[in-house]
């Protein structure tokens, strides 16, 4: 595979804020493309995906407005706790898809701003795993967090690195029935890798290959069981990878996936980078 460059714009220095640089690089997704049938299913589905919580929330809403004042009767105060913890969750539903669209967009128009900033990756990851606790045990899943370190430094922007590794949780929890959710970092040599393993449904063996790809699902039918846009996982790719890192998956169908995370462990000198423009790096 060949190197992939990405370039820093160049831009007044004054602007610079938050060692904050913008990355110009080859549209990812390509909308602009036509006649792509895996492009044509993510428009058939992400309709589906937007509607669908949207449906969920005003029709608990017009529930609210049918109750009147007898919704904050003591006897109605389980129904309402349901209803809206469930506005709640298809609320946050409908965020990562929208979420998911803007850095798509960001991805499809070849610009991406990266905030570098010396942070502790584990101490990220075990924010997010603490987080999405509550979303595994709602479905009896066991959750697990291992490292032997408290502490690595590196250079990384926590807010879309935290969220590419929240979207592979996510989807481990989301693709899991039964079992539990293993999450393992550690640092070897100048490397650190984050090891997300599930004892879920897995990957048939000719979905492997694409399963990076954008708009690709395993399965893309709207009567599918499990939500999603088919995005999670590219962005996660491409996030990683501007990060200088590479994600990787091992599979078996019906024993459950491991998606490994490597990235390099450098430290910057924040004060020199908020003034570093026109500078080219490749991935390797």
């Amino acid at each position: 595979m060949e190197d992939t460059k990405y370039i820093y714009k160049k831009v007044d220095n004054n602007a610079l804020t938050n060692n904050q640089h913008i990355l110009l690089k080859e549209p990812i997704f390509g909308l602009s493309n036509n006649n792509d049938p895996a492009k044509d299913a993510f428009y058939n589905n992400i309709s589906h995906e937007l509607r669908t919580p949207l449906n969920v929330v005003l029709g608990s809403i017009q529930l609210f407005e049918m109750m009147g004042d007898d919704l904050f009767l003591s006897y109605n105060r389980s129904k309402f706790k349901a209803y809206n913890s469930l506005m709640k969750k298809n609320c946050f539903r409908l965020l990562r898809v929208i979420n998911n669209l803007i850095d798509s967009s960001k991805l499809d128009t070849g610009n991406l701003s990266l905030c570098l900033k010396n942070h502790n990756i584990v101490k990220t990851i075990e924010d997010i795993f603490n987080n999405t606790k509550a979303y595994a045990k709602g479905k009896g899943l066991k959750m697990k967090l291992k490292s032997k370190t408290k502490k690595i430094i590196t250079a990384y922007d926590e807010d879309k690195l935290a969220r590419a590794i929240l979207n592979l949780i996510s989807n481990a929890i989301k693709f899991t029935p039964k079992g539990c959710i293993c999450i393992e970092v550690k640092k070897k040599e100048n490397r650190v890798y984050i090891a997300i393993k599930d004892t879920g449904i897995g990957i048939p063996s000719d979905k492997i290959d694409s399963i990076f790809d954008p708009f690709t699902q395993v399965d893309s039918s709207l009567t599918r069981s499990h939500e999603g846009s088919g995005l999670g996982l590219s962005i996660a790719k491409s996030i990683v990878e501007l990060h200088n890192g590479q994600l990787s998956v091992i599979s078996r169908l019906g024993k459950g996936s491991s998606f490994i995370i490597e990235l390099p462990v450098k430290q910057i000198n924040e004060d020199e980078t908020q003034t570093t423009t026109g500078i080219d790096f490749t991935i390797d």
